[in-house]
């Protein structure tokens, strides 16, 4: 069977805007830019798309990310997070990953924690659960997730004589 296209020499037709979750995004010369992302910001889908001039940006809502670095043992913040001014219940989940820069062992976690707000001061509920990964050399090294005024925050700790790079993922929900 053979198909046979015909131009008709027309212009096809196209939208002339895109309504999204917040904005409109208007192509220009038939051209729309669309990118991904992320934000902090909560949403209870987990996803947003925000329109703006000719372009459409997706978003994973939810979303907070941290690097940091320890020399010896000393702690670092990887994420700090506002709870906002309003009564609230949040749950978090992060995965940190951390390599010490000298000898390439590593660490690796899973840690999740529910805390309240007041809307003026932040408090963890109960102590977080962990699933540590520790390589031989960083048995010492850990993290934690604290309250501090009305924030929460993901805080790591290095080990004595050694350099960790380390990086955090997590999400959180709230009521």
């Amino acid at each position: 069977m053979s198909q046979v296209y015909l131009s008709t020499k027309s212009t096809p037709t196209v939208p002339t805007s895109f309504i999204t979750d917040d904005g409109t995004a208007v192509p220009v010369l038939n051209n729309l830019n669309l990118i991904g992302g992320s934000t902090t910001v909560n949403d209870s889908d987990g996803l947003r798309i925000i329109g703006s001039g000719n372009t459409a940006t997706v978003q994973i809502t939810n979303r907070l990310f941290g690097t940091g670095s320890t020399v010896n043992a000393v702690t670092d913040d990887l994420v700090s997070f506002s709870l906002g001014g309003s009564v609230a219940v949040y749950n978090f989940r992060f995965q940190v990953v951390g390599r010490d820069t000298g000898t390439g062992n590593g660490v690796g976690y899973n840690v999740s924690a529910t805390f309240k707000t007041d809307g003026v001061t932040a408090t963890r509920i109960n102590t977080p659960w962990s699933e540590d990964d520790e390589a031989g050399t960083l048995e010492d090294a850990s993290v934690d997730i604290v309250a501090s005024s009305n924030n929460v925050i993901v805080r790591v700790t290095g080990v004595a004589g050694q350099t960790i790079s380390w990086v955090t993922e997590g999400s959180y929900i709230v009521v």
